[in-house]
């Protein structure tokens, strides 16, 4: 499961990635795959490195809201390295929150995104298998873009 969040300034109020939300949405009936993330698209800053000061200041950039979020989990993280004696516990703590940035700072994908958790419970089998693999391509991609820093 992957959160996150848009921008704060958007209007319509945060929005979390979980792909629990079960409010219907019927634009995905007649959805096609589309390339989430194109080179040129909306992006509102660049993606940062998979390092805790250009992180930080992505979120404050992208999901202020957020930064407690941030902080809360860069602590259990670095807490858990300590008691496991490993550095795994960060580079999931940065692998997690690069994708996060990597989906809030486009605005379009965050957009798509929600609309896709929103669909996840329709009721027509066809909209939500779209919905899932809409999700599923946004969540990718952004995976796959904030390696690539």
């Amino acid at each position: 499961m992957v959160t996150a969040k848009t921008m704060d300034d958007g209007g319509e109020g945060p929005v979390v990635f979980t792909l629990l939300d079960t409010t219907h949405c019927q634009d995905l009936r007649e959805a096609r795959v589309t390339t989430p993330f194109v080179d040129g698209s909306d992006a509102i800053i660049p993606q940062p490195p998979q390092r805790l000061p250009d992180l930080r200041q992505a979120v404050a950039t992208v999901a202020p809201s957020r930064l407690g979020e941030f902080f809360d989990e860069m602590q259990r993280a670095f807490t858990e390295c300590g008691e496991r004696d490993s550095v795994i516990p960060i580079r999931m703590f940065y692998r997690k929150w690069a994708a996060t940035v990597a989906i809030a700072r486009r605005p379009e994908a965050a957009r798509r995104l929600q609309e896709a958790e929103r669909s996840v419970h329709d009721t027509d089998p066809e909209v939500r298998n779209q919905a899932i693999r809409t999700a599923g391509e946004i969540v990718r991609a952004a995976h796959e873009e904030a390696e690539r820093v």
